[in-house]
């Protein structure tokens, strides 16, 4: 504390806080706004030097991800184009890769900063399909007559109190017959709290009970669901596209059951970019109706089917 002339003690005036510290905000302002997604590349990279300069890559590279992951679509599709030729015009594609090589990306960020890597014509390391078996901590599936799920969980920290896990939405009705439809990563919680909100939830909320999987079981199950996907030549959904490194990472890693084929990223990768859109499928579905194979073996289309739950019509 210092004085004044009068004697009393004023305060010291508050620090000023980083560029770094309110990065975040300032890029959500930014990337907020849809004007960008229509200016022109110049402009873009522009703005990203405004923002950008005088930090260090290595801290906010990550925070860059994070914000446009975040933003509106077109805003992201604009991003997509422009950022890996800034990244290269700046040298900062090399920084990029020290972060990602060091795991010092957050995992949801991952499969951006692959993208913008390859797109600036930098070879990103490939994903190792080795993590450790002590990561995995539960999983659960259910197969109902028309619409069933599996949901994987694991470990992210060595002390083993917190977990993340990923659910993934399988259809048997046609075309679908087993494919997979959706997928939805969850967020870091306490195990308690994962299994309270996505395990507990389907009990509670809809009285189905999820069987539980061991790791083994779990990767044949979506094997399986893949499979079903490479068969009826449905293109993963977007949401699985996005969630390749944790897939590859978390859950393609888990061990086999006896006489697995061997599944690899380059299978992965084929899925992703061939076969009709599943987004295109669940459209139809909503807009029109849905394909259902009654107990006969025979197809009928049940119109209005934007009025029913996925799990609200097993019968």
């Amino acid at each position: 504390m210092t004085k004044t002339r009068k004697g009393r003690q004023a305060r010291k005036p508050a620090p000023h806080p980083s560029p770094l510290s309110t990065l975040r905000p300032r890029l959500d302002r930014l990337f907020g706004d849809p004007a960008l997604a229509e200016q022109a590349a110049q402009a873009v990279k522009a703005d990203l030097d405004a923002s950008l300069g005088g930090l260090e890559p290595a801290g906010f590279l990550p925070v860059l991800l994070k914000a446009a992951a975040a933003a509106p679509p077109p805003v992201q599709a604009q991003l997509n184009r422009v950022v890996p030729e800034w990244l290269s015009d700046r040298g900062l594609a090399a920084p990029l890769l020290t972060l990602l090589q060091g795991r010092r990306i957050a995992a949801d960020d991952e499969a951006l900063a692959r993208a913008w890597l390859q797109a600036a014509g930098v070879e990103p390391p490939e994903v190792r399909l080795q993590a450790p078996a002590s990561q995995f901590y539960r999983a659960f599936g259910y197969s109902g007559a028309s619409q069933g799920f599996l949901i994987i969980l694991w470990y992210t920290d060595d002390r083993r109190r917190r977990v993340r896990g990923i659910t993934f939405l399988i259809d048997f009705n046609p075309p679908w017959d087993g494919a997979l439809k959706d997928c939805e990563v969850f967020p870091q919680r306490s195990p308690q709290e994962a299994i309270e909100r996505f395990v507990d939830y389907w009990k509670s909320q809809l009285g189905i009970v999820p069987e539980p999987l061991g790791p083994a079981e779990a990767k044949a199950r979506l094997l399986k669901s893949l499979e079903a996907n490479r068969r009826q030549d449905i293109r993963l959904p977007r949401d699985v596209v996005r969630a390749r490194d944790l897939l590859l990472g978390q859950v393609l890693s888990l061990p086999d059951l006896p006489g697995a084929a061997p599944f690899t990223a380059a299978d992965f990768d084929r899925l992703a970019s061939s076969g009709q859109s599943a987004e295109e499928i669940s459209h139809f579905e909503h807009a029109v109706g849905r394909r259902v194979r009654v107990s006969d073996g025979k197809e009928v289309l049940i119109i209005g089917a934007d009025d029913l739950d996925d799990f609200d019509d097993e019968e």
